[in-house]
């Protein structure tokens, strides 16, 4: 198994149980022998957050916005939002700004009716 030697600085401290009695402080340059990184395992067809969003040109924001909104199926994993490449293309081709017609236009100002209906 590879091997990655690493230098550490320690650093300790002690808490002393009365404020009368000494602090004792030690420090050190030690090397750590810590195995070497596998790997890292890749989904292959999986993209995240960020992936996703260069590939669309928008931020990983606007893509968990899709997501929430649930235009665009995902799949968490840990924390991260993982999306499958091939589902990109449902947001790929959608209108920039807001939606218009009338089942937009005028929602924000929607009231309840003066009088109820009986």
């Amino acid at each position: 198994m590879p091997v990655t030697s690493t230098l550490a600085y320690v650093r300790i401290t002690t808490i002393p149980p009365h404020p009368h009695h000494p602090t004792l402080e030690v420090s050190a340059l030690i090397t750590v022998d810590l195995p070497a990184d596998p790997p890292a395992k890749r989904l292959t067809g999986w993209l995240t957050t960020r992936e996703a969003g260069d590939a669309l040109g928008l931020t990983p924001g606007r893509i968990r916005q899709f997501y929430l909104e649930g235009r665009l199926p995902a799949t968490k994993r840990g924390r991260d939002l993982l999306i499958r490449a091939r589902d990109l293309k449902r947001v790929r081709d959608r209108r920039p700004g807001r939606p218009s017609g009338p089942a937009w236009r005028g929602r924000w100002r929607q009231r309840p009716p003066a009088v109820m209906p009986e």
